[in-house]
């Protein structure tokens, strides 16, 4: 049995991305056919998607966090530390990312 390209994976992947509620391997039988991709069973199908969806979740998540850090040295660098901290902790909050920032003092 051969297996899809990672290019292939790729492009389904992005796919799924797109439209994770209607995405299924399966139902896609001109790309099953074309590149001998295996048709799993349906709950496989489903535990394929979740995880593909997870991690674009995922990845959004790291992105916004990564420019909450970056803002957050910002405000330390043309104001303060406690400032920093206490805008970081306002914007924990607000997007429920993480949890409130502990520091000492």
């Amino acid at each position: 049995m051969t297996y899809a390209s990672n290019e292939t994976v790729s492009l389904m992947c992005d796919r799924a991305a797109r439209e994770p509620p209607l995405w299924k391997i399966a139902t896609h039988t001109k790309i099953v056919k074309a590149h001998n991709l295996p048709i799993l069973p349906e709950e496989i199908q489903t535990g394929i998607q979740h995880k593909i969806t997870e991690s674009f979740d995922l990845r959004k998540k790291s992105r916004r966090l990564l420019e909450s850090a970056k803002r957050a040295v910002e405000i330390a660098i043309d104001e303060d530390e406690q400032t920093a901290i206490e805008w970081l902790d306002r914007e924990a909050w607000e997007s429920r990312q993480v949890l409130p920032v502990k520091h000492d003092g």
